[in-house]
Protein backbone atom coordinates (compact mmCIF):
# COMPACT_ATOMS: atom_id res chain seq x y z
CA UNK A 1 0.00 0.00 0.00
CA UNK A 2 1.68 3.18 -0.95
CA UNK A 3 0.03 6.26 0.98
CA UNK A 4 2.49 9.01 -0.75
CA UNK A 5 3.02 11.90 2.42
CA UNK A 6 0.96 10.10 5.31
CA UNK A 7 1.41 13.66 6.97
CA UNK A 8 -1.29 14.59 5.07
CA UNK A 9 -3.75 12.06 6.50
CA UNK A 10 -6.17 12.84 9.78
CA UNK A 11 -4.61 11.88 12.62
CA UNK A 12 -6.79 9.10 13.75
CA UNK A 13 -5.30 7.40 10.30
CA UNK A 14 -1.71 8.37 11.63
CA UNK A 15 -2.78 7.09 14.68
CA UNK A 16 -3.86 3.74 12.86
CA UNK A 17 -0.86 3.23 10.54
CA UNK A 18 1.26 3.48 14.44
CA UNK A 19 -0.68 1.12 15.26
CA UNK A 20 -0.88 -1.54 12.59
CA UNK A 21 3.36 -0.83 11.93
CA UNK A 22 3.86 -1.93 15.07
CA UNK A 23 1.85 -4.65 15.51
CA UNK A 24 3.06 -6.17 12.19
CA UNK A 25 6.67 -5.82 13.95
CA UNK A 26 5.02 -7.75 17.18
CA UNK A 27 4.28 -10.50 15.14
CA UNK A 28 7.45 -11.14 12.93
CA UNK A 29 7.52 -9.24 10.08
CA UNK A 30 10.52 -7.16 9.99
CA UNK A 31 10.76 -3.28 10.29
CA UNK A 32 11.33 -3.06 6.12
CA UNK A 33 8.11 -5.13 5.49
CA UNK A 34 5.93 -3.22 8.33
CA UNK A 35 6.99 -0.19 6.36
CA UNK A 36 6.44 -1.01 3.43
CA UNK A 37 2.79 -2.44 4.31
CA UNK A 38 1.80 0.97 5.58
CA UNK A 39 3.61 2.88 3.26
CA UNK A 40 5.99 5.13 5.38
CA UNK A 41 10.26 5.03 6.00
CA UNK A 42 11.82 2.06 7.97
CA UNK A 43 13.15 4.20 9.97
CA UNK A 44 9.61 5.86 10.95
CA UNK A 45 8.79 2.09 11.87
CA UNK A 46 11.52 1.76 14.25
CA UNK A 47 10.99 4.94 15.81
CA UNK A 48 6.96 4.14 16.43
CA UNK A 49 8.69 0.87 17.52
CA UNK A 50 10.73 2.33 19.95
CA UNK A 51 8.21 4.76 21.38
CA UNK A 52 5.89 1.20 22.08
CA UNK A 53 8.68 -0.20 23.86
CA UNK A 54 9.41 2.87 25.98
CA UNK A 55 5.72 4.25 26.11
CA UNK A 56 3.31 1.54 25.33
CA UNK A 57 0.04 2.33 23.39
CA UNK A 58 -0.40 5.62 25.05
CA UNK A 59 2.73 7.00 22.95
CA UNK A 60 1.72 5.98 19.87
CA UNK A 61 -1.69 8.06 20.63
CA UNK A 62 -2.40 11.24 18.53
CA UNK A 63 -1.34 14.48 19.90
CA UNK A 64 -2.39 18.17 19.82
CA UNK A 65 -0.16 19.70 17.37
CA UNK A 66 1.96 23.25 16.91
CA UNK A 67 3.13 24.93 19.34
CA UNK A 68 1.77 25.08 23.03
CA UNK A 69 -0.58 28.15 23.72
CA UNK A 70 1.25 31.26 24.78
CA UNK A 71 4.63 29.72 23.51
CA UNK A 72 5.87 32.54 21.11
CA UNK A 73 9.22 34.08 19.76
CA UNK A 74 9.84 37.00 21.99
CA UNK A 75 11.94 39.70 20.73
CA UNK A 76 14.14 42.11 22.75
CA UNK A 77 13.60 45.71 21.80
CA UNK A 78 16.79 45.72 19.64
CA UNK A 79 15.98 42.54 17.68
CA UNK A 80 12.83 44.57 17.38
CA UNK A 81 14.19 47.59 15.70
CA UNK A 82 17.00 45.80 13.92
CA UNK A 83 15.18 45.55 10.49
CA UNK A 84 14.23 49.22 10.37
CA UNK A 85 18.04 49.53 10.71
CA UNK A 86 19.41 47.49 8.34
CA UNK A 87 20.96 48.91 4.84
CA UNK A 88 18.57 47.83 2.16
CA UNK A 89 21.06 47.43 -0.74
Amino acid sequence: MQLGDARKLDQKTQEALRHRAVLLVGTGATHMEAALAVGVNRGTVSRWCGTWRRDGASGLEKRKRGRRAGDRLMLTAAEALAPATLDPR
